[in-house]
């Protein structure tokens, strides 16, 4: 594969992203700012804001979380570093809202042909499909081990707090009082997985 400009390989994503983003999904360059300056015409094309839709018939239904993706320079020899807003009650999301996924692992699925459209449709598929092979988060993963159904509950009341018709005026919200991340948040800690007889 020929060495492409990180810049000019988000700025076709992202063109392409408005032709062939999947319905209910949202995913754009945040702006650019200096200190609490928030431009209003240029775009920092390294940090996107996303909204993850919850799969229809699925417990995260009718939600859609807020995701950050943070490109390194050399994007996309390496992935972006992919961050919801918070902590989602999951077994591969860390507490700092890191996601834990193969497919944005440099040492495991990532390739530089993912997409942008790849990753989030597989964040998605995340949701649903918790891998327990890979724990992230202790709280969560215990709670999925030993009690199903507390597990579940726990999500149903999380996506009550982050309804989609809410989404639109939450990301407008951050995005014009410059409230939005600009550089990931803490740093992944390793979980210990343990047996749970159930």
């Amino acid at each position: 594969m020929n060495q492409i400009n990180a810049l000019d390989r988000l700025k076709n994503e992202r063109k392409l992203l408005k032709q062939d983003l999947p319905p209910g999904f949202t995913a754009k360059p945040v702006p650019l700012k200096v200190g609490s300056e928030v431009s209003k015409t240029e775009l920092n094309y390294f940090v996107w804001i996303c909204g993850i839709p919850g799969k229809e018939k699925t417990l995260w239904e009718g939600s859609t979380l807020t995701l950050y993706l943070f490109f390194p320079p050399n994007y996309p020899r390496d992935p972006p570093k992919c961050q919801f807003e918070q902590m989602l009650p999951h077994p591969n999301i860390y507490p700092s809202g890191s996601v834990c996924l193969s497919l944005i692992n440099p040492q495991q699925g990532w390739k530089p042909q993912i997409t942008i459209k790849d990753v989030l449709v597989g964040i998605q598929m995340l949701l649903n499909e918790p891998n327990l092979d890979s724990p992230a988060q202790q709280e969560a993963f215990d709670t999925l081990k030993r009690n199903r159904k507390l597990y579940e509950d726990n999500i149903v009341q999380f996506c009550k707090q982050h309804r989609t018709e809410t989404f639109n005026d939450r990301l407008m919200t951050v995005i014009k009082s410059g409230t939005y991340r600009t550089e990931p948040k803490g740093a992944p800690k390793v979980v210990q997985q343990t047996v749970v007889d159930v």
